[in-house]
C-alpha cells in the first residue's frame, strides 16, 4: 500500500484480500461516504485511528486495519495478486479459481515424511525434496533443459538416465543398495520393499 490515493475503503480489496463493505456486512445504501479512499485515514505516515472509530465503529475491523502496514517512504499505490505469496499474477493461482477449484482445496503434499528424517538438512532440502519433486539433476533431466549432454546411464550404459531407472531400474543400483544395507546406513527392510 502507497499513498491510498486510489484505493477505494469501501470497495477495493485491502483488508484481509475483502471489500471492507463484505467484512462489515454492509449494503451500498447504508454507508456514510461511498467515495471515501483509504488515504484519507492515514495522517502522518499512521492510521487514524480516531477517524476509523467514527466511520466505521467495528473494533476487531479497526484492528486488521491497524496491522496493515504503511510504507516508510512516500510510494504510489499498486495493485497485488492476492493469491500468491509474491503478488504476481500466475496461471497456476488463477487455475484455483476457477469454478469448483478453490486454493483451500488443493491437496496436501504427500511428500512432507522427509522433514521428520533424522538427518542432514543438506540432504532434506536438496537431494530428497529435489527427488520428491522430479527435479533431482539426472543425465535425462538435463538433456530436456536444454544441456548438450549424453543421456545414457554411465553405470549400465542401457537406458536414459532418469531417476526411476537410477534408483529403481539400473541394473548397477541394486549392488549399491546392498552395500548400504550391509554398511547399515538402510535397515534390511528397506531392500526387501524395493525388490
Amino acid at each position: 500500500m502507497g499513498r491510498s490515493n486510489e484505493i477505494s475503503s469501501w470497495y477495493d480489496n485491502w483488508v484481509e484480500a475483502q471489500k471492507l463493505v463484505d467484512l462489515l456486512g454492509l449494503d451500498d445504501g447504508v454507508l456514510p461516504d461511498p467515495n471515501i479512499k483509504v488515504s484519507e485515514f492515514i495522517h502522518n505516515a499512521q492510521w487514524d485511528i480516531q477517524k476509523l472509530n467514527q466511520t466505521l465503529q467495528c473494533h476487531h475491523i479497526i484492528q486488521k486495519i491497524i496491522g496493515v502496514g504503511l510504507p516508510i517512504i512516500d510510494t504510489d499505490d499498486s495493485f497485488c495478486w492476492g493469491l500468491n505469496s509474491s503478488g504476481y499474477f500466475t496461471t497456476k493461482s488463477a487455475t484455483w479459481l476457477a469454478p469448483g477449484n478453490r486454493v483451500s482445496e488443493q491437496p496436501p503434499w504427500q511428500h512432507k515424511w522427509i522433514w521428520s528424517i533424522n538427518t542432514m538438512p543438506k540432504i532434506k532440502v536438496f537431494f530428497l525434496w529435489q527427488l520428491c519433486h522430479s527435479t533431482l539433476l539426472v543425465r535425462g533431466t538435463l538433456l530436456r533443459r536444454g544441456c548438450n549432454i549424453d543421456p545414457w546411464c554411465p553405470l549400465c550404459e542401457d537406458e536414459v538416465e532418469s531417476i526411476d531407472h537410477l534408483f529403481w531400474g539400473c541394473q548397477s543400483r541394486s549392488r549399491v543398495w546392498e552395500l548400504a544395507v550391509q554398511h547399515q546406513w538402510l535397515p534390511c527392510q528397506v531392500l526387501c520393499n524395493f525388490n
